[in-house]
């Protein structure tokens, strides 16, 4: 399982990225597991195409042999990992098969651009995609002509107006 953690700081509602962030960190612990055990109980079970793991800068919080283990645990058929700007290869391990994946994440604070986070499943074969150098285009581009989809991460807060979809 994840590890938890005691944290000290601000906590403040982001309203740009519509959720509650811990700022002005002054102190974090390692603490024991204080939570129950959760299981998917669904019959009919799911598959996860946005997954981060340790991998992804303050996203992922499992390394990815136990997102695969509790994956399997829980009966899904597959998933797959979409850490930032890191590509994982397709695998089958144990009957549950791993899609391709990566998440490319563009704009923000360090570009006049919206922010707007693409992930990329299915590819046959890493795209080559270096972080800052390629328009929202041609990361969708790179994606299909690497054999995967391209999916929109974050619909919520990705995109300010419609009309940035089609940018």
């Amino acid at each position: 399982p994840g590890e938890f953690v005691k944290m000290k700081g601000i906590a403040k509602f982001d309203e740009y990225v519509g959720e509650l962030m811990v700022s002005s960190l002054v102190g974090i612990k390692k603490i024991k597991d204080f939570t129950t055990t959760r299981m998917d109980t669904s019959f009919k079970k799911r598959v996860e195409l946005h997954c981060h793991t340790k991998m992804s800068d303050s996203d992922g919080v499992s390394y990815a042999k136990d997102l695969i283990k509790r994956a399997h645990k829980w009966g899904m058929p597959a998933i797959a990992i979409t850490d930032h700007w890191k590509y994982h290869g397709e695998d089958t391990i144990a009957g549950l098969r791993i899609f391709s994946g990566c998440e490319y994440n563009m704009g923000g604070s360090d570009t006049a651009e919206d922010v707007m986070h693409i992930v990329g499943v299915g590819m046959q074969r890493d795209p080559g995609l270096v972080r800052h150098q390629h328009t929202r285009q041609e990361v969708i581009d790179a994606i299909n002509e690497a054999g995967g989809i391209a999916i929109l991460a974050h619909p919520a807060w990705s995109l300010n107006t419609p009309a940035e979809a089609k940018a």
